[in-house]
């Protein structure tokens, strides 16, 4: 139910299994029906959110370990065994340009369970599909016959005992892995989470609160854990009983998810875990669920106050992960005119960062231009007046320009330093083939960055489109191309007809004269676009025709029906040419057409 809109789409768009890459999309629960109706108004906004979403893509079996002993008291003796994980990897504009972690592990009672089973891939979905690199990993099982850990007073407690510790020993290596790989894959090693439900709820306890003193009385493992330490814990259904560990100050913020109904893990552990986190003044959530037994999708799922449990639960990580702290810089586009004469050399374009990057940190982002379309060299493209002026910028920092990457990559100054703008000249275009109106597109995309900050780029200022006027022309040309403030459009209405669909748009087409010399300076027009149910060209037909201004068409225009019937093609009526009846000052009647 947290994200049922997404889940119904994968539903339809569903990776191949077989492949090891892929993208994925929060795959909860099989599709059903919603009667949105039946739901409280805050459970429909719950339950479809306005938490922002990043598409997922995901890795599959990652060795994070290679070495991992198993085989104790078998035939063959000790070996090692490969352990893998998943990753789940957000993806999209607008992400921090350092991402936080997770490390995800299975329940199973410790004797089976995988990484790809359907309750943890779906929390490791949506970990990432909240901006988290998310690592769901496998961990060596009861089968598997890892050697005995160090003998302590829980040795005997339970057969499983030496599993568990085998366990720990691989979700540190798992942190190892994550921490090693940091760099590569634009994490911040100091915002790690570090969850599981059930068995994999007890690894995370354990392996978050240890520390290396801890992990010396009871395991021979060589490796310093000292630098392992994970900013936040998610104990699903875990527990701490029967270990030989208990809760001190310095351990990380902890979310104990736990229904009361638990049969499996009882709630007295759960108990157990939240007196010592109060005791030790740590920072924590433990949301009251009553009736969700041990299924962690239920316990997520769960609704408090109008929230979702597992809104709550990433609520707590955000806050306790300082998310919101983390800065954002902005690149942006603009253009000192959207028109211009092709010998004007006074256009200009800016590109823009917003914000402040620390000495040698770098922010980028990808310059894509749709060149006009001449016939010859005599112009400088727009890739190489974007090198001109990155070669001229004497602003604080740094700018380097990739021409085979298209990328721009601004570099922070000593103390940190915000980019001053980059101002490339719209090069003019000089042929004499050259006619009417061209355009120039040029879109900023993929921001990033190599520090901590949020890179996005603005919402309003993405893209710009210059239109090259035509010097040589005739007047009609310049007349057309010459830009209109006035000019706009909006979809009104739709009328559906048996074999077609009818789409009413409210369109100014211009201002014609000033208010002074007529009574209607500005033109309308209801523009019905017509397209029959068969039409398989995007070309269409333009049928231009009189009459006088009116209010909202009822009724698709007739003759235009009729042509886009008998040809088969969309076909667009454009009425009221020119608008009429017109008034003009110093007269007394209303002029029109013939």
């Amino acid at each position: 139910m947290r994200k049922f809109a997404a889940k119904y789409l994968s539903n339809f768009l569903r990776p191949n299994k077989d492949s090891i890459r892929r993208l994925k999309r929060n795959p909860r629960q099989q599709f059903c029906t919603l009667d949105v109706e039946t739901l409280e108004h805050r459970r429909v906004l719950t339950t479809f959110g306005f938490t922002p979403q990043f598409d997922v893509e995901v890795t599959s079996d990652i060795i994070y370990r290679d070495d991992a002993k198993v085989g104790h008291g078998t035939p063959g003796g000790v070996t090692n065994k490969e352990l893998k994980l998943d990753l789940y990897k957000p993806t999209g504009n607008d992400l921090p340009a350092r991402l936080p972690g997770a490390v995800i592990i299975h329940g199973g009672g410790f004797v089976g369970g995988d990484k790809a089973q359907e309750n943890i891939s779906a929390l490791s979905d949506d970990f990432a599909s909240r901006g988290y690199v998310t690592a769901s990993i496998n961990y060596r099982l009861y089968g598997d016959n890892p050697p005995p850990a160090k003998e302590t007073q829980f040795s005997g407690v339970d057969d499983r005992y030496d599993t568990f510790v085998a366990g720990v020993e691989d979700a540190f290596h798992a942190i190892k892995w994550m921490k090693d790989n940091a760099e590569s894959m634009g994490i911040d090693p100091d915002r790690i989470v570090l969850g599981g439900h059930s068995a994999g709820g007890f690894l995370s306890l354990a392996t978050g609160m240890y520390d290396a003193e801890d992990v010396k009385t009871f395991s021979y493992m060589d490796l310093d854990v000292s630098t392992l330490d994970v900013a936040a814990i998610l104990d699903g259904a875990g527990s701490l009983k029967g270990t030989e560990y208990t809760i001190d100050p310095n351990d990380p913020p902890t979310f104990v998810l736990h229904s009361e109904d638990d049969a499996t893990v009882t709630y007295d552990n759960a108990l157990v875990v939240v007196n010592e986190l109060i005791d030790d003044n740590i920072a924590h959530e433990f949301p009251r669920i009553t009736t969700a037994g041990h299924s962690l999708n239920a316990k997520l799922d769960t609704v408090i106050d109008g929230t979702l449990v597992s809104d709550q639960m990433f609520t707590f990580f955000r806050q306790q992960l300082e998310l919101d702290e983390i800065e954002t810089t902005t690149w942006s586009i603009a253009a000192s005119a959207n028109y211009i004469s092709e010998a004007d050399e006074s256009q200009t374009v800016v590109v823009s960062l917003d914000g402040v990057l620390a000495e040698n940190d770098k922010a980028t982002v990808r310059i894509d231009a749709t060149d006009i379309t001449t016939i010859s060299d005599d112009y400088f493209s727009p890739q190489q007046a974007i090198v001109n002026a990155v070669a001229a910028y004497n602003g604080p920092g740094s700018l380097m320009y990739s021409t085979e990457t298209g990328t721009l990559t601004y570099t922070g100054g000593e103390g940190g330093t915000s980019m001053a703008q980059l101002i490339v000249a719209a090069q003019p275009v000089n042929d004499t083939s050259f006619e009417y109106t061209e355009s120039l597109s040029i879109t900023l995309v993929n921001p990033s960055s190599d520090t901590g900050n949020n890179v996005k780029i603005s919402d309003t200022a993405s893209y710009i489109v210059l239109n090259i006027l035509d010097d040589d022309g005739t007047s009609l040309d310049s007349y057309v191309a010459s830009p209109d403030l006035s000019y706009e459009y909006s979809l009104e209405s739709t009328m559906t007809g048996q074999g077609f669909k009818t789409y009413v748009v409210d369109m100014t087409s211009q201002t014609w004269r000033s208010s002074e010399e007529v009574d209607k300076p500005i033109w309308k027009h209801w523009v019905e676009i017509i397209v029959p149910d068969g039409a398989t060209s995007g070309t269409a037909i333009l049928y231009i025709d009189g009459g006088f201004s009116s209010n909202l068409p009822a009724s698709t225009n007739q003759s235009a029906l009729q042509l886009a019937l008998s040809t088969n093609q969309i076909t667009v009526s454009v009425p009221t040419v020119p608008n009429q009846p017109l008034l003009f000052a110093g007269e007394n009647n209303a002029r029109q057409e013939d």
